[in-house]
């Protein structure tokens, strides 16, 4: 749908009057039956700002500033960040994480404080483990004057960022140098002095136990310190893999592909996708394999609901890993016959679905049995419409990943699951199953769907 000149003619088509910066629905849309698909849609072009580009001193960085930067906001550069500076909205949600990532520092760093404070000021209370001698007794002091600076400055960046204006931090931004550096530093030093102090404790004590004549004291110091080892491989594993789920899903919503030379970069239409979905089911048929995925995102819209022109890729997930080879070998053969890249299909949404979930919702769909595509080697199913949706509504309200279809998208979904069950879908039915399928929808969102589509909603 046009944004621009054509909002006139669809508000002039709808007979409505837009008088704010909200979505136009038209009246047919409220009062129509349950059955109605069609979307009408127009946005207030004042409520449209342009997008400042990325300043030249925030993409050519040092390798340092991207190591900084990565630990900071959690990319190795400022281009989703800089996003966020475009919208009070997208602002309000950046402040509001780097002030819970403050806290959460400030917290720390006071228990930290207390309990090395203890440790220092009170005497062993059993023969067998001294940590009042020099080494630990060192050590707990560090871990207490850390504690205390990290306090100081949590409070501070805290205090900063909440007084902090989004016009005021994109000029400081934009001076680069030393200006970015002091502006990454108030965000990760912190929690690093947090991560020291702990470490000069937990130090600390593991020598004070190791060191004990009691042979059950050293066992038990061993026994924790394997179970901290432990612990810390899992979060750090965590917070890696979080990063390259981050970085997949970028990847996947802007619709980024491996290119060859020679290789097309297009938006693929229905015919496309028919095109390449029929080309790898003759491969497989080939092979002498039959394999069903279930198709997630722009895909459905593009090739079922017609609701969409165009799509980057097709999103899909399967319970089948063993013919998974032979599967991307024929989207490869597809992608080389219509000069596309490899990514044009992929299973990348697969990384942000939990293993039982996923295969949950594989059973679903396959009972749903909305088919997309089914040929002699592949059949495409539609992953569950309510699914579909939350998934949507989840990305809708990720500053950086949304896209302006998003929400009209999210109604589209809607609308085939109120036709499904024949009725009006419960706002508590959607958060509901946000919360089973482990995803995170915003209230916003929710105020943006029932905007476009009401009459399809209650609660």
């Amino acid at each position: 749908m046009r944004l621009g000149s054509g909002l006139a003619n669809v508000a002039s088509s709808c007979q409505c009057k837009c008088t704010s910066p909200s979505v136009l629905i038209s009246s047919t849309l409220s009062m129509a039956a349950p059955h109605s698909t069609e979307l009408y849609v127009a946005t207030d072009p004042r409520a449209l700002v342009e997008e400042q580009p990325l300043p030249e001193l925030l993409r050519d960085m040092s390798l340092l500033m991207r190591v900084l930067c990565f630990f900071a906001l959690g990319r190795p550069d400022f281009q989703y960040h800089w996003k966020s500076l475009q919208s009070e909205q997208a602002f309000e949600a950046v402040r509001s994480r780097l002030c819970s990532i403050l806290v959460n520092s400030l917290t720390a760093a006071g228990i930290l404080l207390a309990t090395s404070g203890i440790f220092l000021t009170t005497g062993t209370p059993v023969p067998y483990f001294d940590y009042t001698s020099s080494v630990p007794y060192y050590l707990l002091y560090v871990s207490l004057m850390l504690a205390m600076i990290a306090m100081l400055i949590s409070g501070l960046s805290m205090l900063r960022w909440i007084h902090a204006e989004r016009q005021w931090t994109q000029k400081q931004l934009k001076l680069g140098d030393y200006f970015v550096v002091c502006y990454l530093l108030s965000i990760v030093t912190p929690m690093f002095l947090v991560a020291w102090s702990l470490h000069f404790f937990m130090l600390a004590i593991m020598i004070a136990g190791f060191y004990s004549q009691s042979t059950v004291c050293r066992a038990v110091t061993a026994l924790w310190l394997v179970t901290y080892i432990a612990n810390f491989g899992t979060i750090l594993m965590e917070f890696m893999l979080n990063q390259v789920r981050n970085l997949f899903r970028d990847a996947s919503h802007k619709g980024i592909k491996r290119y060859s030379p020679g290789v097309e970069d297009k938006q693929l239409t229905a015919q496309d996708i028919n095109r390449g979905l029929d080309l790898t089911a003759k491969h497989l048929n080939g092979k002498k394999k039959q394999i069903t995925v279930v198709a997630v995102g722009g895909a459905i819209n593009t090739i079922l609901l017609r609701s969409r022109a165009s799509t980057a890729d097709v999103d899909f997930f399967s319970v089948d890993t063993v013919n998974n080879p032979v599967l991307r070998d024929g989207i490869r053969s597809a992608a080389k016959t219509m000069q596309l890249g490899e990514g044009w299909m992929n299973n990348h949404t697969a990384l942000f679905i939990a293993s039982d979930t996923k295969t949950n919702l594989y059973n679903e769909a396959i009972r749903d049995g909305v088919v997309i595509f089914d040929k002699p080697g592949l059949k495409v199913v539609a992953a569950p419409w309510m699914y579909c949706l939350v998934a949507k509504l989840e990305k809708a309200g990720k500053s950086g990943n949304a896209k302006s279809y998003d929400i009209s998208d999210a109604a589209q979904y809607l609308i085939q699951e109120s036709k499904r069950r024949g009725a009006r879908i419960k706002v508590a039915d959607i958060e509901a199953k946000a919360k089973a399928y482990g995803v995170n929808i915003q209230e916003a969102q929710i105020k943006q769907l029932k905007a476009l589509c009401g009459g399809y909603m209650e609660g």
